[in-house]
Protein backbone atom coordinates (compact mmCIF):
# COMPACT_ATOMS: atom_id res chain seq x y z
CA UNK A 1 0.00 0.00 0.00
CA UNK A 2 2.69 2.48 0.68
CA UNK A 3 4.59 1.60 -2.52
CA UNK A 4 1.28 2.33 -4.81
CA UNK A 5 1.23 5.51 -2.51
CA UNK A 6 4.62 6.83 -3.36
CA UNK A 7 4.37 5.92 -6.82
CA UNK A 8 0.97 7.66 -6.88
CA UNK A 9 2.36 10.81 -5.77
CA UNK A 10 5.53 11.17 -7.87
CA UNK A 11 3.51 10.59 -10.80
CA UNK A 12 1.53 13.86 -9.72
CA UNK A 13 4.24 15.47 -8.77
CA UNK A 14 6.02 14.59 -12.56
CA UNK A 15 2.67 15.47 -13.92
CA UNK A 16 2.77 18.69 -13.04
CA UNK A 17 7.15 19.34 -13.24
CA UNK A 18 6.72 18.79 -16.84
CA UNK A 19 3.32 19.89 -17.98
CA UNK A 20 3.33 22.06 -20.62
CA UNK A 21 1.77 26.25 -19.84
CA UNK A 22 -1.85 26.15 -22.12
CA UNK A 23 -1.60 29.57 -23.59
CA UNK A 24 -5.29 31.33 -23.32
CA UNK A 25 -6.68 33.89 -25.77
CA UNK A 26 -7.21 36.17 -22.77
CA UNK A 27 -3.53 36.07 -21.88
CA UNK A 28 -3.19 37.70 -25.43
CA UNK A 29 -1.62 41.63 -25.55
CA UNK A 30 -3.67 42.60 -28.54
CA UNK A 31 -7.16 43.95 -29.35
CA UNK A 32 -9.25 43.79 -32.28
CA UNK A 33 -13.03 45.26 -31.95
CA UNK A 34 -16.17 46.53 -33.91
CA UNK A 35 -18.36 48.96 -32.24
CA UNK A 36 -22.12 47.43 -32.68
CA UNK A 37 -23.73 50.78 -31.24
CA UNK A 38 -22.76 52.81 -34.02
CA UNK A 39 -23.64 50.76 -36.62
CA UNK A 40 -26.84 51.62 -35.37
CA UNK A 41 -26.38 55.41 -36.18
CA UNK A 42 -25.24 54.55 -39.48
CA UNK A 43 -21.40 54.93 -39.22
CA UNK A 44 -18.93 51.92 -38.66
CA UNK A 45 -16.21 52.15 -36.08
CA UNK A 46 -12.68 49.36 -35.50
CA UNK A 47 -10.48 49.81 -32.54
CA UNK A 48 -7.31 48.11 -32.31
CA UNK A 49 -5.81 48.29 -28.62
CA UNK A 50 -2.82 46.86 -27.03
CA UNK A 51 -2.65 46.02 -23.61
CA UNK A 52 0.21 47.53 -21.50
CA UNK A 53 1.83 45.85 -18.07
CA UNK A 54 -0.42 43.51 -16.76
CA UNK A 55 -3.49 44.45 -18.41
CA UNK A 56 -3.86 47.24 -15.59
CA UNK A 57 -3.16 49.81 -18.69
CA UNK A 58 -4.18 49.94 -22.29
CA UNK A 59 -3.22 52.06 -25.62
CA UNK A 60 -5.32 51.98 -28.58
CA UNK A 61 -7.21 53.61 -31.89
CA UNK A 62 -10.44 54.26 -32.55
CA UNK A 63 -11.12 54.77 -36.62
CA UNK A 64 -14.76 55.39 -37.51
CA UNK A 65 -16.34 56.37 -41.18
CA UNK A 66 -20.21 57.51 -41.32
CA UNK A 67 -22.19 55.16 -44.16
CA UNK A 68 -25.41 57.18 -43.35
CA UNK A 69 -26.34 60.97 -43.57
CA UNK A 70 -28.39 61.21 -40.55
CA UNK A 71 -28.16 61.06 -37.63
CA UNK A 72 -24.37 61.67 -37.24
CA UNK A 73 -22.43 64.62 -37.80
CA UNK A 74 -19.19 63.50 -38.65
CA UNK A 75 -17.40 62.02 -41.75
CA UNK A 76 -14.99 60.37 -40.13
CA UNK A 77 -12.92 60.62 -37.21
CA UNK A 78 -9.36 59.15 -35.40
CA UNK A 79 -9.10 58.63 -31.85
CA UNK A 80 -5.97 57.69 -29.92
CA UNK A 81 -7.02 56.84 -25.97
CA UNK A 82 -5.14 55.53 -23.06
CA UNK A 83 -6.50 53.27 -20.81
CA UNK A 84 -6.14 52.62 -16.91
CA UNK A 85 -8.10 48.91 -16.32
CA UNK A 86 -8.93 48.18 -12.62
CA UNK A 87 -10.41 45.17 -11.25
CA UNK A 88 -10.25 41.52 -12.40
CA UNK A 89 -8.48 40.44 -15.65
CA UNK A 90 -11.69 39.20 -17.38
CA UNK A 91 -14.42 41.55 -15.87
CA UNK A 92 -12.92 44.82 -15.41
CA UNK A 93 -13.74 48.82 -15.59
CA UNK A 94 -11.66 51.36 -16.69
CA UNK A 95 -11.20 55.11 -17.49
CA UNK A 96 -10.10 56.49 -20.62
CA UNK A 97 -9.09 59.53 -21.95
CA UNK A 98 -8.50 60.51 -25.21
CA UNK A 99 -7.81 63.08 -28.27
CA UNK A 100 -10.55 63.16 -31.61
CA UNK A 101 -9.07 64.33 -34.48
CA UNK A 102 -12.81 64.55 -36.66
CA UNK A 103 -13.95 65.56 -39.97
CA UNK A 104 -17.40 67.12 -39.33
CA UNK A 105 -20.51 68.73 -41.80
CA UNK A 106 -20.62 71.69 -40.92
CA UNK A 107 -24.09 73.48 -42.33
CA UNK A 108 -23.72 77.26 -43.14
CA UNK A 109 -27.71 78.51 -43.33
CA UNK A 110 -27.84 81.35 -46.22
CA UNK A 111 -31.36 81.89 -45.58
CA UNK A 112 -32.75 80.57 -42.12
CA UNK A 113 -36.48 81.18 -43.30
CA UNK A 114 -35.96 78.85 -46.17
CA UNK A 115 -34.02 76.53 -44.43
CA UNK A 116 -31.80 76.82 -46.80
CA UNK A 117 -27.99 76.06 -46.31
CA UNK A 118 -24.69 74.87 -47.92
CA UNK A 119 -22.27 71.76 -46.03
CA UNK A 120 -18.73 72.49 -45.65
CA UNK A 121 -16.87 70.08 -43.92
CA UNK A 122 -14.38 70.91 -41.61
CA UNK A 123 -11.40 69.73 -39.41
CA UNK A 124 -11.55 69.70 -35.76
CA UNK A 125 -9.79 68.43 -32.69
CA UNK A 126 -11.03 67.49 -29.60
CA UNK A 127 -9.87 65.41 -26.24
CA UNK A 128 -12.52 64.16 -23.78
CA UNK A 129 -13.05 60.82 -21.12
CA UNK A 130 -14.29 58.05 -20.85
CA UNK A 131 -15.49 55.20 -18.47
CA UNK A 132 -16.77 51.71 -18.82
CA UNK A 133 -16.30 47.88 -18.18
CA UNK A 134 -15.06 45.23 -20.08
CA UNK A 135 -15.23 41.62 -20.10
CA UNK A 136 -13.76 38.78 -22.18
CA UNK A 137 -14.22 34.70 -22.07
CA UNK A 138 -11.65 32.25 -21.87
CA UNK A 139 -11.27 31.83 -25.39
CA UNK A 140 -10.72 35.43 -26.11
CA UNK A 141 -14.31 36.49 -27.30
CA UNK A 142 -14.44 40.26 -25.45
CA UNK A 143 -16.68 42.94 -25.31
CA UNK A 144 -16.97 46.46 -23.75
CA UNK A 145 -19.41 48.95 -23.22
CA UNK A 146 -18.69 52.79 -22.93
CA UNK A 147 -19.85 56.33 -22.26
CA UNK A 148 -17.46 59.50 -22.05
CA UNK A 149 -17.66 63.11 -23.10
CA UNK A 150 -15.26 65.26 -25.06
CA UNK A 151 -14.98 68.87 -26.48
CA UNK A 152 -13.44 70.23 -29.62
CA UNK A 153 -10.81 72.70 -29.08
CA UNK A 154 -10.14 74.33 -32.49
CA UNK A 155 -10.70 73.97 -36.18
CA UNK A 156 -8.45 73.93 -39.68
CA UNK A 157 -8.78 77.58 -39.38
CA UNK A 158 -7.30 78.36 -35.63
CA UNK A 159 -11.08 79.59 -34.65
CA UNK A 160 -12.45 78.26 -31.38
CA UNK A 161 -15.99 77.28 -32.15
CA UNK A 162 -15.63 74.26 -29.56
CA UNK A 163 -18.48 71.93 -29.37
CA UNK A 164 -19.18 68.79 -27.05
CA UNK A 165 -19.42 65.26 -28.59
CA UNK A 166 -20.66 62.24 -27.25
CA UNK A 167 -18.17 59.16 -27.04
CA UNK A 168 -20.29 56.22 -26.69
CA UNK A 169 -19.52 52.48 -27.71
CA UNK A 170 -21.23 48.53 -27.37
CA UNK A 171 -18.15 46.61 -28.40
CA UNK A 172 -17.60 42.63 -29.48
CA UNK A 173 -13.77 42.14 -30.04
CA UNK A 174 -11.25 39.27 -30.18
CA UNK A 175 -8.05 39.23 -28.15
CA UNK A 176 -5.22 37.09 -29.37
Amino acid sequence: MKKTAVVILVLLVANQLFAQEEKLPLDGKNEVKFNVGNVLLGATELSYERLIGDNDMGAGLNFAYRLLNDPMPYLFYAMPYYRLYFGKSRFCGFVETHVAFVRMENKEYIDYNEDAYVTNPKNYVGIGVSGGFKWATRRGIMGEVYLGLGRTATNENGSSNSMVYPHVGVTLGKRF
